[in-house]
């Protein structure tokens, strides 16, 4: 049987509706192995919103919680 674990892709969609970008990494989308981090920054002209999950997420099993900014 396969144990293998989904990749996580970032969506652009998903990082302009929270104001934020790949801190990193120039490209918009992004696949990276489950279980390993990604970090985002706030897009120019916005701060991080105090309700906002970490910057640094950890991919798990194909899936990502977006920070968010304001």
């Amino acid at each position: 049987p396969c144990l293998c674990q989904a990749f996580c892709t970032t969506s652009k969609e998903d990082m302009n509706r929270n104001n934020i970008e790949l801190k990193w990494v120039v490209q918009r989308n992004l696949s990276i192995k489950s279980g390993n981090f990604i970090e985002f920054d706030c897009k120019i002209g916005y701060v991080q919103d105090p309700a906002s999950s970490p910057f640094r997420v950890q991919c798990m099993d194909g899936t990502l919680e977006y920070p968010r900014c304001k």
